[in-house]
C-alpha cells in the first residue's frame, strides 16, 4: 500500500497526528534554549606558572620548555604557543578539533596529569601551576558597578560582591565573575631612614609581624569527664593589633609599630586590572548561562534580581548594563517571528499568482507544518534557537515547499485529464514518491560538508545541517500524507478538462525548446560563452573570509609601549574615552586596564595580563552608527595618539584572530627573529590598505641591573635577596603575613612611605638593610651598574622561538586583497638557514574552514551520485544532470553583483547547498521523462513533454527558494549565502528547464521524428 493512499483512506489518524505535532510545536518554540550565535567549542587550555624574580629566559628555559616537552608527548595536539615573561610563563594549548565537547574533559583531564608530571622537574620556587580548561565560557549577561567620583574603593567593592551572591543561586546562573575589583591589603609604610635612627631594621618589622600571625594547635586538657581545649591563636583580630605590635630595636628600645609606621588598609599598588564605565570607576559582573537552558529566562530572572536590588544599592553607586546576550537572543526570536511570517507570506503570494488560491493554501499549510515539527526535534536533539538555525529554517523555507508543489501540480494537472479527485491525488503523491525521497536525500547530502567538518569556524554552521536535514525529510513525509489529506478538501475538481499545456505560454515555451535543440551545438556554443564571460566577471568581485555583525557596538584594543605602568595607561587611555563620549551618537564606553574583560562574546581575542592594554567598549544608539563613529575614533587617534597603536574592531560571528594577517617567523636566535620581522614591517608599510604594523614581541624594555659584589656584600652581611627585598620596598611592598577578616584575606605588606617620590635618577642612594639591622646603600655592595634594553615577551610556536609580524585591514577593504599584495613580499624574503616562515591570522583561519570544508566533500558527492545512479539505473542520466552544474557559478556571479555581497564563506556554503537543490530539481524533470514514455511518448517527445509539464513546479521551487530568503539578504552573517542562493537557482532553473533538455539531447542523440 502507498503512503499517499494509507493517508487519504485513513484520515483520522493523519489528522490526530498534524495535530499532536501542530500543538508540540508550538509549545518547543517555548521551550527551546534561546541563545544569540550558534556555539563553537574553543578547544583550548591556558596553563599558568609563576616564577617571582626570574628572567624572561630563565623562565623560557627552566618553565615553558620543561612544560612543554611533557605536553608533546599526548598525541591530539593541534599546536602549543607560549609567552615567557619575567616571573610568567603562559602557555596555550589547543587540540585537533575532531573531538566533541562532551569528550573535552577526558582530554583536559589527560593534559593536567601531563602537567603535574612536569610540575616536580620545575625550579624551587616557580609554580604551583595553574590549569585553566574554562578559557572559552562565554559570560554573556555584562554589567558594571560604577561609582561616582569620591566613593570609597571599599564600598564599591563590597556592593559588587554583594550582587554577585545574590545572583549565584539564581536557577540558571552558572558563573557569576567579578572583574576590575581591586583587592585589599594592610599597608605597613615606614621611612627606612627614620627607622634606622632608631636602630630598627625593616627585618625587625617582617619578623614581629609575622611571629604574632600565626594560627597554631593549642592542644586539649583532659580532666576527668570533660577535656579543655586550648586556643593559642594569636593571629590579628583587628588592625589595631598590628598597630599595637612591639618592635623592639637593636639597642634595647621598644616602640609600638603605629608611632614608626603607618598601618591602614588599602589597595594593591600597583594594581593588577582596572576598569571605568564612562569615566567612573567600575567593576564588571559578568554572568554566564547554564549550557543547554533559555537565556531569555535566565536573563529575565537576573534582570528581576538586579531591580530588586538596586532598592539596596547606596547613592554614588550605579548598575549599568554593557552587553546583553539574553537580548539579543530574545531580538532574534522576535526578529525570527517576523521573517517567518514574511517568508511564508511570500511563498503564499507566489504560489496564489501561479497555481490559484486553493493549492497556495494547500502548500501553505504544508509548511506549516514541517516548520513547526521541525521544531519538535531541534527540541530532541538539542539544538537551540539561534542565529544559525532561525537562518536554517528561513533559508529552508522555499526548498520545504517543493515536494509538496509537486504533488499538488499532479494532481491538478491529473484531475484537468479527467481523473478523479482522491485517485488524482494518490498518483500525484505515489509516481514521483521515491524521485522525490532521492532528490531530498540529495539536497541533504549537498549540505554534509557542514555536519562533517572539525574546524571551529564550521563549528558555528554546523546547525544549519542537522535544521536544513530535519526539515526537508519532513516536507517529504508531509507531501505523502498531510498535501493529500488536505488536498482532498481543499482542491476542486476542474469543470472542464483537457490538455493543460494548451496555452500561448506553454506553446512558446515548447518552440523554444525544439529550437535549441534542433541548432544544440550553437546553442552549447551559446551556454559556454554566456558562462566564459560570467567567470570572467566574477574576478571583479570581492572575497572575504567571514563577514561583520551588525551590533550597536564597536571595540578597541589601545596599546601603549611595553614598558608601561599600569596607572599610566589608565590615565593616558582618557584622551580616547572622552573623544568618545563626545561623540553624540555614543550612549556609554567601559575600559578595561590591564587586560581584556570576560569574554562576554563568545568569538573575542582574549589577552594575559597586560599592563599597557586598555580595552575599550563603545556602545552607540543604533548599528548603522558604528562604522561611522569608528571611523572618526580612528581617525582620532592616527592624529592626535600617535604614540600608542590603537585596533579597532567590529563584532563576528567566528573564531577571531589576535591580528587580520600574521606572518610568523621561527628560529633559534632572537636578533635574528628580530631583524627579520623589522624587515617584514618594512616591507608591509608600503601596502596602503594595511595598518597598525607591528609584531607580538612588542617594543624592548629597559632593565636597570645592579652588578653585585661579592666581596663587599660578604664585609658589610648583604646578600642579593637584601638588595631584592630594599627595590621591592619601593614598588609594590616586601608581604610579611596575612590579615584575614571573616572571608576575606588581605596581605601585610611592608612599603617605604616615600615611595611614590623616591628619585629614580638617584637609585645608587637606596638603603639596603643586613639581617643584623645594619642599613648601607646600594653603592656600597655593587661594583657597577647595567642598564640596556631587552626582550619582555619571549613568544614560543611548537617549542620553536616565533615572532609574528601583524598588521590589520583598512576599514572598507576585504583580508584576501589585502594579503594578495602582503603575501608575495614576505614569502620573497631570503630567510636564514634554520628558519621558517608560516601565515597566522585571517589567512589561517580561511584555509582551515575551507580544508575542514573540502575534506568530506567526496563522501558527498560519491553518495549524491550514488543515489542519482540508483534513480535512474545507469550513467547518462546522472551525466546529463551533473552537466549543468558548472552554470551555478553564473547565477552566483549575478547575485554577488546585484545584492553587493563578497564572496567568502559563507557564499561557498551557499554553493555547497545549491548544488543539491539544482540536482534535485533536475530529479523532478528527467523522471518525468521516464513517467511519459511509460505513457506510450517516444524519448524525443517524452523530454518536450516533460520539459512543459516540469516548468511550473521546478519555476515555483525555485521562486519561493528565492524570495523566501528574501528577509535573510540583509543579515549580515547570512546575507552573503542568502545571495549565492537566490542567484544561483535563479541561473539554475534556467539551466534546468532549458538547458538540461538540450544536454540531454546530446547525451542521447535525440531528435524531432
Amino acid at each position: 500500500m502507498s503512503i499517499a493512499k494509507y493517508s487519504i483512506e485513513n484520515k483520522k489518524v493523519i489528522h490526530f497526528f498534524l495535530v499532536v505535532l501542530l500543538v508540540a510545536g508550538i509549545q518547543s518554540f517555548f521551550n527551546l534554549g534561546k541563545q544569540e550565535d550558534a556555539p563553537f567549542t574553543i578547544k583550548q587550555v591556558i596553563i599558568t606558572t609563576e616564577y617571582p624574580g626570574a628572567t624572561q629566559w630563565e623562565v623560557e628555559e627552566l618553565v615553558t620548555e620543561v612544560i612543554e616537552k611533557e605536553l608533546q608527548n599526548v598525541g591530539y595536539l593541534k599546536q602549543i604557543k607560549s609567552e615567557s615573561r619575567r616571573g610568567l610563563s603562559q602557555i596555550d594549548v589547543e587540540i585537533v578539533p575532531n573531538y566533541d565537547p562532551d569528550q573535552l574533559q577526558q582530554k583536559w583531564d589527560e593534559i593536567r596529569r601531563r602537567v603535574r608530571d612536569a610540575e616536580i622537574n620545575l625550579p624551587e620556587g616557580a609554580g604551583p601551576i595553574n590549569i585553566n580548561d574554562n578559557f572559552g565560557d562565554v559570560l554573556g549577561m555584562y554589567y558594571a558597578l560604577k561609582a561616582e567620583e569620591g566613593v570609597d574603593p571599599s564600598i564599591l567593592r563590597d556592593y559588587a560582591i554583594y550582587i554577585q551572591k545574590n545572583l549565584k543561586p539564581l536557577k540558571g546562573v552558572a558563573k557569576v565573575v567579578l572583574y576590575g575589583e581591586q583587592n585589599p591589603v594592610i599597608d605597613v609604610e615606614i621611612s627606612q631612614t627614620k627607622l634606622a635612627n632608631l636602630g630598627v631594621s625593616p627585618n625587625d618589622v617582617f619578623k614581629t609581624i609575622e611571629r604574632h600571625n600565626k594560627i597554631v594547635q593549642g592542644g586539649t586538657f583532659n580532666s576527668g569527664r570533660t577535656s579543655l581545649k586550648v586556643d593559642a591563636t594569636n593571629s590579628f583580630s583587628s588592625i589595631e593589633d598590628i598597630q599595637d605590635l612591639i618592635i623592639k630595636g637593636k639597642n634595647g628600645q621598644q616602640f609600638r609599630l603605629k608611632d614608626i609606621a603607618s598601618v591602614k588598609q588599602g589597595f594593591q599598588d600597583p594594581a593588577d586590572v582596572l576598569m571605568r564605565v564612562s569615566g567612573k570607576p567600575a567593576i564588571g559582573i559578568a554572568v554566564s548561562n547554564e549550557a543547554g537552558l533559555n537565556i531569555v529566562e535566565t536573563g529575565e530572572k537576573v534582570d528581576a534580581k538586579l531591580d530588586e536590588l538596586k532598592a539596596t544599592i547606596p547613592v554614588g553607586l550605579e548598575l549599568v548594563g554593557l552587553y546583553h546576550e539574553d537580548q539579543v537572543a530574545q531580538e532574534a526570536n522576535m526578529d525570527f517571528i517576523d521573517n517567518l511570517v514574511m517568508s511564508v507570506v511570500i511563498v503564499v503570494l507566489i504560489l496564489m499568482f501561479a497555481m490559484g488560491v486553493r493549492p497556495s493554501l494547500l502548500i501553505g499549510s504544508s509548511l506549516v507544518f514541517a516548520i513547526v515539527t521541525t521544531l519538535v526535534f531541534m527540541e530532541q536533539i538539542g539544538l537551540t534557537l539561534n542565529r544559525t538555525t532561525l537562518a536554517a529554517i528561513i533559508i529552508a523555507m522555499g526548498m520545504l515547499v517543493d515536494n509538496a508543489i509537486v504533488v499538488a501540480d499532479n494532481a491538478i494537472n491529473t484531475m484537468k485529464k479527467g481523473e478523479k479527485k482522491k485517485d488524482a491525488l494518490i498518483k500525484g503523491a505515489s509516481i514521483p514518491q521515491w524521485g522525490l525521497f532521492g532528490a531530498t536525500f540529495i539536497a541533504i547530502f549537498s549540505f554534509l560538508p557542514l555536519a562533517m567538518a572539525t574546524d571551529d569556524t564550521a563549528e558555528t554552521i554546523q546547525p544549519l545541517f542537522y535544521v536544513l536535514s530535519i526539515s526537508l525529510l519532513l516536507s517529504w513525509v508531509f507531501a505523502l500524507t498531510q498535501t493529500v489529506v488536505y488536498g482532498d478538501f481543499i482542491l476542486k475538481e476542474p469543470k472542464e478538462t483537457g490538455d493543460p499545456y494548451d496555452n500561448v505560454f506553454f506553446k512558446s515555451f515548447k518552440r523554444l525548446i525544439e529550437k535549441l535543440i534542433q541548432h544544440r551545438w550553437l546553442s552549447l556554443g551559446g551556454v559556454v560563452l554566456v558562462f566564459t564571460g560570467f567567470v570572467m566577471w566574477g574576478n571583479t568581485v570581492k572575497q572575504s573570509f567571514f563577514p561583520f555583525v551588525s551590533k550597536p557596538l564597536f571595540k578597541v584594543d589601545y596599546w601603549l609601549p611595553a614598558d608601561t605602568p599600569i596607572d599610566f595607561t589608565y590615565e593616558d587611555s582618557k584622551k580616547l574615552e572622552n573623544f568618545l563620549l563626545a561623540q553624540e551618537e555614543v550612549e556609554k564606553v567601559s575600559i578595561t586596564v590591564g587586560s581584556t574583560p570576560p569574554r562576554y562574546y563568545l568569538a573575542s581575542v582574549s589577552w594575559s595580563s597586560t599592563r599597557n592594554l586598555a580595552s575599550f567598549l563603545v556602545e552607540v544608539k543604533d548599528p548603522s552608527m558604528s562604522n561611522e563613529v569608528m571611523e572618526r575614533a580612528q581617525q582620532f587617534a592616527q592624529d592626535s595618539l600617535p604614540h600608542a597603536i590603537s585596533v579597532f574592531q567590529l563584532f563576528k560571528a567566528a573564531p577571531t584572530p589576535k591580528a587580520d594577517i600574521e606572518a610568523c617567523f621561527t628560529g633559534p636566535d632572537p636578533e635574528v627573529l628580530r631583524a627579520l620581522a623589522e624587515e617584514a614591517k618594512e616591507r608591509i608599510a608600503h601596502v596602503q590598505t594595511a595598518k597598525n604594523i607591528r609584531d607580538n614581541w612588542r617594543e624592548k624594555t629597559p632593565i636597570w641591573k645592579p652588578i653585585y659584589s661579592e666581596e663587599k656584600g660578604r664585609r658589610l652581611g648583604v646578600t642579593k635577596e637584601h638588595i631584592a627585598t630594599a627595590t621591592r620596598m619601593l614598588r609594590e611592598g616586601v608581604q610579611v603575613g596575612e590579615y584575614r577578616e571573616r572571608d576575606k584575606r588581605m596581605p601585610i605588606l611592608v612599603k617605604e612611605i616615600s615611595r611614590k617620590n623616591y628619585d629614580n635618577s638617584n637609585l645608587g642612594t637606596m638603603p639596603v638593610f643586613s639581617d643584623e639591622g645594619k642599613m648601607v646603600t646600594l653603592d656600597q655592595i655593587v661594583d657597577d651598574y647595567e642598564y640596556k634594553y631587552e626582550e619582555d615577551w619571549i613568544w614560543r610556536y611548537n617549542r620553536q622561538r616565533m615572532i609574528a609580524v601583524q598588521c590589520d585591514v583598512v576599514l572598507g577593504y576585504e583580508s584576501p586583497e589585502v594579503e594578495n599584495e602582503i603575501v608575495p613580499l614576505i614569502e620573497a624574503m631570503e630567510l636564514p638557514e634554520g628558519y621558517t616562515l608560516f601565515w597566522d591570522g585571517l589567512k589561517r583561519y580561511q584555509q582551515q574552514s575551507n580544508e575542514a570544508i573540502s575534506a568530506p566533500l567526496p563522501v558527498a558527492a560519491v553518495l549524491m551520485l550514488g543515489v542519482l545512479i540508483i534513480l535512474f539505473k545507469g550513467f547518462r542520466k546522472p551525466l546529463a544532470i551533473i552537466a549543468i552544474l558548472p552554470l551555478i557559478w553564473v547565477g552566483i556571479i549575478l547575485g554577488m553583483k546585484v545584492f553587493g555581497q563578497t564572496i567568502g564563506f559563507m557564499a561557498i556554503l551557499g554553493l555547497l547547498g545549491l548544488v543539491g537543490m539544482v540536482i534535485k530539481n533536475a530529479i523532478v524533470l528527467v523522471e518525468q521523462i521516464e513517467i511519459e514514455m511509460e505513457n506510450g511518448l517516444n524519448e524525443y517527445d517524452a523530454l518536450i513533454m516533460a520539459a512543459l509539464s516540469r516548468t511550473i513546479p521546478v519555476s515555483m521551487a525555485a521562486a519561493t527558494t528565492i524570495l523566501g530568503m528574501a528577509p535573510i539578504i540583509t543579515d549580515p552573517l547570512f546575507g552573503g549565502m542568502a545571495a549565492a542562493i537566490m542567484g544561483g537557482l535563479f541561473a539554475a532553473t534556467i539551466a534546468t528547464l532549458v538547458v538540461l533538455p538540450i544536454f540531454y539531447a546530446i547525451f542521447f542523440n535525440l531528435k524531432k521524428a
